[in-house]
């Protein structure tokens, strides 16, 4: 595969959202759609860097997303690096320009995820 595959949103032991003190995680209708429609996002926004293609880099990044209502905007931090820069910041890049285009519904006032970005070339 010669793209960055787009991020599955998931925790880190592949559910769904972190859990939350009861009443705080909101609607779970609303939060499937936002990480399907924050998965759609991605997917346009992916880049998997010439320079990484070119040395064989390979990878997945994790990435934590985090919201709370007031905030003007999920916060997004680097759970787990790929051991490659490059690829740890297009995963970066891509979230961001995927959650700049994928509002948070109101009926979510706070939620925790993991979202983990593959890189990969695939078979050799």
């Amino acid at each position: 595969m010669l793209e960055a595959t787009a991020p599955e949103v998931s925790t880190a032991s592949g559910a769904q959202a972190d859990p939350l003190p009861p009443g705080r995680g909101g609607d779970p209708d609303a939060l499937r759609e936002f990480r399907m429609a924050l998965a759609r996002a991605a997917r346009a926004a992916r880049h998997y860097p010439a320079t990484a293609r070119e040395q064989g880099l390979e990878g997945v990044v994790r990435l934590r997303l985090s919201w709370r209502q007031g905030l003007p905007m999920p916060l997004v931090s680097l759970q787990q690096g790929s051991g490659h820069l490059l690829l740890d910041e297009a995963a970066l890049e891509m979230l961001r320009q995927a959650l700049a285009a994928t509002p948070v519904p109101r009926e979510l006032p706070a939620f925790d995820l993991v979202l983990p970005v593959e890189f990969s070339l695939g078979p050799s």
